[in-house]
């Protein structure tokens, strides 16, 4: 089992750094390294501001869903366990150990039952990626010209059928949780609102970047290849998206007026911004009792959404309910 875990991870890892190997021999590498280094620091610090305030408001997205469960974590004690996930998932080659560290907390330290507590932050996830599927299809339906830019034609009637997902995705998101944790439904939709103003501030965050480079081209059209390399990192065949984003902003830059030079600095500022406000996390994964005041509910190292699923019943009915 941890074999084919290891293998997994170095396959990712491969992945990863052969898609930046691909992208840097497409781009001229020194023009953007030059580019980053040109970066106006003033707007890079707005973008780090704009970035930490919408993780701020993604921990009380996290901490929305949690309560369905229903699981009464206080916003400061969330905060501080949504940052040690934070730094967990950029520095662990899993990619879920911040996630899977967040439901063993909060199996052990309220004696919640593992299923809610997953599919919560299950949710969290999808109302994140579904903003941002949102946003994605809104800007293909009222940019002019991007179908033609592409090699389509499109009329009227099919914007209006693009339009038409944007409901029909919120209703298919509000019934995956009715049909699976019917208690988490009502929350679910009110996380994909609290979703749209996370998205809404990260999209703020490249642009302030963009501002900082002093990009060329329509800087809407770089938003949208950032909300379309947001897609790109998704998918779990890297480490964190690395790679998937750069690949995902080079191709789009040969379709759009847009400098592949500045597409890919931005790609790489952002993942920079990011990396550096989640380094908060350090700090509680060596003082994990800072959480809530108390000692870790269990030895203090990441750990596997899979482990916890196999492991959970040892413990469900004999831990410590705490909701308060």
């Amino acid at each position: 089992m941890k074999i084919n875990k290891t293998l997994k991870t170095l396959l990712k890892i491969c992945v990863s750094l052969g898609a930046l190997a691909f992208v840097f021999t497409k781009i001229d590498f020194r023009g953007t390294w030059q580019t980053i280094c040109g970066v106006s620091p003033w707007w890079l610090a707005v973008a780090i501001l704009v970035y930490a305030l919408s993780q701020a408001v993604s921990s009380e997205r996290v901490r929305l869903m949690l309560s369905a469960v229903p699981v009464k974590i206080q916003a400061k004690v969330n905060l501080k366990l949504y940052w040690l996930g934070m730094f967990y998932n950029f520095f662990l080659p899993g990619g879920v150990g911040g996630d899977g560290y967040k439901v063993f907390w909060i199996h052990r330290r309220y004696g919640t039952k593992v299923k809610p507590a997953i599919l919560a932050l299950l949710g969290d996830r999808m109302s994140g990626l579904a903003a941002i599927l949102f946003y994605t299809v809104a800007y293909a339906a009222f940019r002019p010209g991007l179908a033609q830019s592409v090699g389509m034609h499109v009329v009227e009637e099919f914007r209006l059928w693009l339009l038409a997902l944007i409901p029909v995705g919120a209703w298919a998101y509000w019934l995956f949780f009715k049909f699976f944790q019917r208690n988490l439904s009502t929350a679910a939709l009110k996380a994909m609102a609290v979703s749209l103003v996370v998205q809404g501030l990260q999209m703020a965050t490249a642009a302030a970047i963009l501002q900082g480079l002093d990009a060329d081209g329509s800087q809407a059209d770089y938003l949208f290849l950032f909300l379309l390399s947001s897609i790109a990192s998704a998918v779990p065949v890297t480490i964190g998206g690395v790679g998937a984003r750069e690949v995902a902003f080079m191709i789009g830059s040969r379709y759009l007026c847009v400098e592949p030079s500045c597409a890919i600095s931005l790609s790489l500022l952002f993942y920079a911004v990011s990396l550096l406000c989640s380094l908060p996390g350090i700090y509680y994964s060596f003082h994990s009792d800072k959480i809530d005041g108390r000692p870790a509910p269990f030895p203090e190292q990441p750990v596997e959404l899979t482990d916890i699923i196999e492991n959970a019943g040892e413990q469900t009915d004999n831990s410590p309910r705490n909701n308060e």
